[in-house]
């Protein structure tokens, strides 16, 4: 028999108790529901502002900053080694033994081997120079100086230059060895140091930008990075206590489509910070790569130079009366104490009176631990480069640079000495011989360990780029669909209300 809910004491009451109940409990859902979807929507901006800036300033740095970077340690490799060869050139013509090509016979094939290096480097440095400033353009217009007046300056003094140096190498086909060799030297004291001043200027406008780039995406955008955090921790939680108070609230369990969204976020979660900490490290490990890249190609430009200094002490020689040879002459000393400066640069030991000293004979190897190597109490470029190896790097590069710069000195020890008592041809012979076995040694292992560096930059770059991309993909797929089984879950509740 049917019974009348209103025939029953207090029926009417608690149906109607029930039905409110159930009706509010209907709008908290959906309130939740709401409350859901709008911190998904805040979660998924967040993480794609993240991970976008991000990505954009690994582009930055390799689109604009590391190519130019490159360029300009190329293009001061390349000027120095021009320079170099002009002198060698010199030297080839009175039939002398160089480090570009040993034998003192044939001068006429040794002046051409010369010379097609020479027409290879200034080609290599156009190349260089043309494309590392044309990233300039891409900078904003705040950023001085601006792409053409730079390559306008270098270009104006790399034509004096290079008008300076054919004129010496045409000097000396005629037989004009003096006044070759004095336009030689002008030429290179007059346009060789603003040139080399300006591409440095421009290298640091390049890495402070790098910095900058790094700072931005590390520091700037940690707001972005904590932001996507906490709205996707927030989108959890509010998850979270859906589950609990639902369970609470009717004393069921949870809502299995709930708890799958949770799961689903929070291990989302769990990549993403993974993610945005680890192109962090890489960002700042590009810098301190691209640094010591720095480092390594001004080493090499400092053993081309103290190479060149090495020619242009002996030609500088003032020629007695009736003498077109190099064999006599007082020689100008500024281009000693010039080799000697650059042998500093590189690696050197500080005396107790202050003094630097270039001994081989006391210039130890980089230690192969890196507690060690923090403690390498030496002074100049290669010795800044061993402190700053990371721990998971090998010193062994720079060690076959300190054995072979140990070789190459010893050699000066001996070279400058014959050169003073004028004993020329034994000199360049020696040169030529151990002196350039020995440099070959140091160009090897300082480009094999600036390639490393580059390859470490590539390879982090690479994986910054690659994670922050499949975590923006993932978010398009995450957040929807943890909101879809979200919304699903509450619906399947509601309707039972």
């Amino acid at each position: 028999m049917a019974v009348n809910v209103s025939q029953v004491p207090g029926g009417a009451a608690s149906l109607h108790l029930a039905q409110k109940r159930n009706r509010t409990l209907r709008r908290q859902i959906l309130w939740f529901m709401g409350a859901c979807a709008a911190l998904a929507v805040v979660a998924f901006l967040a993480v794609i502002s993240a991970t976008t800036a991000r990505i954009s300033t690994f582009n930055e740095i390799a689109s604009i900053a590391v190519p130019s970077i490159n360029a300009t340690n190329d293009a001061t490799q390349l000027l120095a080694g021009e320079v170099e060869n002009t002198g060698e050139y010199i030297l080839a013509d009175q039939g002398k033994a160089t480090s570009v090509a040993p034998g003192a016979l044939a001068p006429a094939t040794n002046k051409q081997v010369i010379l097609t290096k020479i027409e290879e480097q200034r080609a290599a440095f156009d190349l260089a120079l043309q494309r590392g400033y044309n990233a300039l353009s891409n900078y904003s217009n705040d950023i001085k100086p601006d792409a053409s007046k730079a390559l306008l300056y270098i270009s104006s003094r790399y034509g004096r230059l290079q008008d300076a140096l054919a004129q010496a190498r045409a000097l000396t086909d005629k037989g004009d060895l003096t006044t070759a060799i004095q336009a030689f030297l002008n030429g290179q004291n007059d346009n060789y140091e603003p040139i080399f001043a300006s591409l440095y200027f421009l290298r640091s406008i390049h890495q402070s930008r790098l910095e900058e780039a790094e700072s931005s995406a590390v520091y700037s955008a940690e707001l972005q990075q904590y932001l996507a955090a906490a709205a996707t921790v927030l989108f959890g939680a509010t998850l979270l206590v859906t589950n609990l108070w639902l369970t609470f609230r009717v004393k069921r369990v949870f809502v299995p489509l709930l708890n799958l969204a949770l799961v689903i976020v929070l291990i989302y979660s769990a990549f993403l910070w993974s993610v945005l900490s680890n192109s962090r490290r890489d960002l700042t490990q590009v810098v301190a790569t691209y640094n010591r890249t720095a480092l390594l190609s001004d080493s090499l430009t400092y053993i081309t130079d103290a190479s060149a200094d090495q020619v242009q002490w002996v030609i500088s020689g003032k020629q007695l009366v009736g003498q077109t040879g190099l064999g006599t002459g007082v020689r100008d000393e500024i281009y000693n104490q010039d080799l000697k400066t650059r042998l500093e640069l590189l690696l050197s030991l500080r005396t107790k009176d202050g003094t630097l000293l270039v001994d081989p004979a006391q210039l130890q190897d980089c230690p192969a631990s890196a507690t060690s190597r923090t403690n390498y109490n030496f002074e100049g470029n290669i010795a800044q480069l061993c402190r700053e190896l990371p721990a998971s790097y090998s010193s062994n590069n720079l060690n076959q640079f300190i054995k072979a710069y140990r070789d190459w000195l010893n050699m000066q020890n001996r070279f400058s000495p014959l050169v003073i008592s004028g004993k020329i041809d034994d000199a360049l012979t020696l040169r030529s011989g151990d002196g350039a076995k020995a440099y070959a040694f140091m160009a090897d292992s300082l480009n094999k360990e600036r390639d490393l560096n580059i390859q470490d930059y590539r390879k982090r770059s690479q994986q910054g780029t690659d994670g922050l991309s499949f975590a923006t993909q993932l978010a398009w797929i995450i957040y929807p669909a943890a909101l879809a089984l979200a919304a699903a879950g509450l619906l399947v509740w509601r309707r039972e209300f």
